[in-house]
């Protein structure tokens, strides 16, 4: 089986900033997890066809769509692994605020047991509803400085088993904690009312035939993703 992961890879360097790396990927899982804290999957609705009955499961469509108040949209999804390493922390292991629309929901599923060790979806309770002046001044946030702004008890480890389903508004504060047990994998699917980041560029494909195939009650759903032929 070939594994097509993206041309652009965050990479950290001194402490101090992203960069990112194209060529040294082609160096595989080996060098690469030495280097970032994961990688992720090319077109996954097009290289793992199982995907599609997830993303486009009925049950979960009418659930995120009773949230946003109309049909959802697939928006956005990757698959992702989460390496072990002695990497500090950086990018999205940071507290963040998604940029990607003003309303959505994204569905995390972990595909192996994932412990208080194993990199757990970390959110701030309420924090979607309750945020703090400056908020906006910086994209990122360190634990620190969010227990200055929230309680200790607001910050929330969601460990699970494999298989299970986690459901967030991400315009919260949330992180995926560093991991120092086994390497994580995880897919993530969003799901909109909107095209994300406010732009019109269909990022992930699905195939047209897989897309006439599908068992969905509304393939509307397809709408912001890119039809491939």
């Amino acid at each position: 089986m070939y594994i097509y992961f993206f041309e652009i890879l965050k990479k950290y360097q001194n402490g101090k900033r992203s960069i990112y790396i194209a060529k040294d990927i082609k160096k595989g899982q080996k060098f690469c997890r030495n280097y970032t804290n994961n990688m992720v999957l090319k077109d996954p609705l097009i290289n793992i066809n199982e995907i599609l009955k997830i993303a486009f499961n009925n049950e979960i469509i009418n659930i995120t769509s009773s949230y946003l108040g109309t049909l959802s949209g697939l928006g956005g999804l990757n698959l992702r692994k989460s390496f072990v390493n002695s990497i500090p922390e950086f990018d999205t292991q940071y507290f963040h605020i998604d940029p990607n629309s003003a309303k959505f929901l994204k569905c995390f599923f972990y595909l192996n047991d994932v412990d208080e060790k194993g990199g757990p979806f970390c959110y701030i309770k309420g924090s979607h509803k309750k945020r703090f002046f400056g908020y906006s001044k910086k994209y990122r946030w360190t634990l620190d400085e969010m227990l200055t702004k929230y309680k200790l008890d607001d910050v929330v480890n969601i460990t699970a088993n494999v298989g299970d389903l986690i459901i967030a508004d991400t315009n919260g504060f949330h992180r995926g904690n560093p991991i120092s047990s086994n390497d994580r994998y995880m897919l993530t699917l969003d799901y909109v009312i909107h095209p994300e980041f406010d732009g019109n560029n269909k990022l992930f494909k699905i195939s047209k035939s897989d897309l006439d195939n599908l068992e969905c009650n509304n393939k509307g759903v397809a709408d912001f993703l890119e039809i491939y032929n």
